[in-house]
């Protein structure tokens, strides 16, 4: 996805391919695709009514099918001594195949390569001899795949695929780029957009690890469909691959360079329960969507606010404790009875606003507050020892938290709570009590977890502000 792309060609609509018109289709990293026609799919159609077609073919000028998925039109121009005019955006743009209907956009394999995956995976492929004698002189560059890695997750197969591309002038220069990329093989095909859900958790997964915003740099497919037999070897089916891309919400910055000891894990650490991590973060994925919906979104989207980074985490933080540990004093039907007694409770002189504010505030009286959520979790099983290095003080910690949530909240209380600049150094706690969640929740032991962090030089720079006065 990082490069871009023109085209030009025919383009047709599906239910209607004789009518084809002449366009160019560019592909911008962090615009998207749009296609400008010589021309327009429909004569005459109300101005008050969005023309929106789901699937739009074409054939390039050197003979690629594409089809364009989820397309609208965004211009229309039409003058009395000219011709019409028109451009479409497109959401996703397949190249290799004509996918008439949106129900046939099915795949048999998934290959995808992200930032950062081949110094995540550390899986050495190169490696080099110099011999130096007064009669021979060698030098030698070897090449050599590693071996396969393998993860059965629910109904498909996560594995490590390798590509080596080579471009050489014997003369001058031999040039060797190999490319690591996760191949999802499903049992039976799947839509394009049950790819899409395996691909958010993986990417999720990845961004846990690198601590990065992670997108796709290329998506390959192969689908069922379209497929070639080989006349040169018995007959074997081969199954081109398609390429896919689709707009990202930002361009990818690759001018920073990342090593081992700046992500919080790398495969290295994993290699020997791979399956099984990545198993535990599928499978409390919907139990824990909308703790990564949060806490991913703050990673993706670094420039929001200051004010809505805390905030988010917190309930990030909030949604984690009550999905994984609850947070009732009472069961729902002992809290009925102790409801009704506090609502009858209130005088017969309070009417109106105040009253429903205080049926309102007795309702939720059964749920744990964000400071008693904050201690708990400090206090359980698995966090105590993690969490009791990193705030020598919780009470303290967890004091100036919750009276910033509060101020933030409802803006009283500001003399207690951190402002502006105040709140970075608890952004990046509460990143890091996140982060321990998350690594539990993957399988992580105590120990192991104790042993990820103080490698990381921003973690130990960090930690000598968890001790608070």
């Amino acid at each position: 996805m990082i490069e871009k792309f023109e085209c030009k060609g025919v383009w047709w609509l599906p239910d209607n391919p004789k009518k084809q018109i002449l366009g160019m289709l560019r592909f911008v990293p962090g615009e998207g695709a749009v296609l400008d026609l010589m021309g327009s799919f429909v004569e005459l159609k109300s101005t008050d009514v969005s023309f929106e077609p789901e699937v739009v073919l074409g054939t390039s000028s050197i003979g690629k099918k594409i089809t364009l998925h989820k397309c609208f039109e965004t211009k229309e121009c039409c003058s009395t001594s000219g011709f019409p005019t028109s451009s479409f955006y497109a959401n996703i743009v397949f190249i290799g195949w004509h996918f008439t209907k949106p129900e046939n956009l099915k795949f048999k394999s998934f290959f995808v390569n992200y930032p950062y995956f081949e110094e995540w995976s550390k899986i050495g492929v190169f490696s080099h001899r110099w011999e130096s004698e007064e009669k021979s002189k060698k030098y030698e560059m070897k090449y050599e795949l590693p071996e396969p890695v393998e993860a059965k997750i629910n109904n498909s197969k996560i594995s490590f695929d390798h590509d080596l591309n080579i471009i050489y002038d014997l003369l001058r220069e031999v040039n060797l780029k190999h490319t690591t990329f996760i191949k999802i093989e499903p049992e039976d095909e799947l839509h394009f957009e049950e790819y899409q859900s395996i691909l958010y958790h993986l990417q999720n997964f990845l961004s846990l690890a690198t601590r990065r915003a992670i997108y796709p740099l290329s998506i390959k497919a192969t689908a069922e469909q379209y497929k070639h037999v080989s006349t040169f070897s018995t007959g074997k089916v081969h199954h081109p691959p398609i390429e896919i891309f689709y707009n990202v919400i930002d361009k990818v910055d690759l001018s920073e360079k990342l090593n081992h000891y700046s992500m919080l894990f790398t495969f290295e650490d994993i290699s020997g329960q791979f399956e099984t991590y990545l198993q535990n973060w599928f499978d409390k994925a919907e139990l824990l969507k909308p703790v990564y919906d949060i806490f991913f979104g703050t990673l993706y989207k670094p420039s929001m606010y200051l004010e809505v980074q805390f905030l988010s985490l917190i309930q990030a933080v909030e949604s984690y404790h009550r999905r994984r540990f609850g947070g009732k004093y009472l069961s729902d039907d002992d809290y009925k009875e102790v409801c009704d007694t506090l609502v009858n409770a209130i005088p017969d002189s309070v009417e109106g606003g105040l009253k429903d504010s205080l049926k309102s505030r007795i309702g939720y009286g059964n749920e744990f507050s964000l400071r008693t959520r904050l201690r708990r979790l400090f206090d359980s099983d698995g966090y105590r020892e993690i969490l009791s290095e990193f705030a020598e003080n919780r009470n303290a910690f967890i004091g100036e938290v919750v009276d910033t949530r509060n101020y933030l909240t409802h803006y009283e209380g500001i003399e207690k709570a951190a402002i502006g600049e105040e709140l970075d150094p608890f952004i990046r706690k509460l990143k890091i009590l996140l982060e321990i969640c998350l690594l539990t929740e993957l399988g992580f032991s105590t120990e192991e977890i104790k042993k990820l962090f103080p490698r990381d030089g921003r973690y130990q720079r960090e930690s000598i502000q968890w001790h608070f006065s």
